[in-house]
């Protein structure tokens, strides 16, 4: 993925070195993280379940470049995602005069390579709105599951027991067709703002194997989880970018 990165960031300067016109722009863009993996109690949302505390501190970033072509913009995106969500108890479960406590955070990387083309269809002043599609290429890394528990007598407060693992979810990747639609607003003659939605279809290959580590023991094994393999869902993006328009080379 550097040399994938590295070979963007060159394509962006030889183009920029090159252009004769204003119609190459760079951007940043900073969009919603899908949370699209989970491994058995742990179950990724926004919101508490079943006495569970959720804090997602994921974030997503990507870079935009685009190209004004006839009547057509062709665009790519590159984008990083990092996963990171603790998921806890709220409380102590406390059962006759044992209580039990559970915490668990989940971290993950994956990287978007996203062509697509988008056609202006209402200009007004500073603010346009545009529509278009994309091809999303999303390469899942490793999923990182540690999952740690306390057990402990309450009456003489003493440890009683305790566990800690790491699930480990093998790498994987998805692709699908993204419908596009956005709004620019021309801030400065070379600099505009946005806001995009980006609702898809998808199919993914990705698990079918798991590792299991056991910090307390030293164990480390792996087995079979569930494939997702040719699985149709549905994903949807929001960004919000800046963009800046390369001068006129004379």
């Amino acid at each position: 993925m550097k040399k994938i990165l590295l070979f963007f960031c060159l394509s962006c300067i030889c183009l920029a070195a090159y252009s004769q016109n204003d119609k190459l722009e760079i951007g940043l863009q900073v969009s919603n993280p899908v949370r699209d993996t989970q491994v058995g109690w742990f179950d990724i949302d926004s919101e508490s379940i079943d006495g569970f505390d959720v804090r997602d501190r994921s974030i997503a970033v990507g870079l935009l470049a685009t190209y004004s072509y006839k009547d057509a913009t062709l665009r790519l995106r590159l984008g990083w995602t990092r996963i990171n969500i603790y998921e806890g108890l709220e409380d102590p479960v406390v059962t006759n005069d044992f209580a039990h406590d559970r915490w668990a955070t989940g971290k993950q990387n994956k990287w978007h390579i996203v062509p697509g083309i988008s056609w202006e269809i209402i200009q007004k002043s500073n603010l346009s709105v545009y529509t278009g599609m994309e091809l999303p290429f999303t390469l899942h890394r490793r999923f990182y599951l540690h999952d740690k528990s306390l057990f402990w007598d309450i009456d003489n407060n003493l440890q009683e027991g305790s566990s800690d693992y790491t699930y480990v979810l093998h790498p994987g990747f998805t692709i699908g067709l993204s419908a596009l639609a956005g709004f620019r607003f021309q801030l400065f003659p070379r600099i505009s703002l946005s806001t995009e939605f980006a609702p898809g279809l998808f199919v993914s290959r990705r698990g079918g194997k798991k590792q299991f580590i056991n910090h307390l023991s030293g164990e480390t094994f792996d087995e079979s989880s569930d494939k997702l393999n040719n699985i149709t869902f549905y994903e949807q993006r929001f960004s919000f970018g800046i963009s800046y328009r390369l001068k006129n080379k004379k």
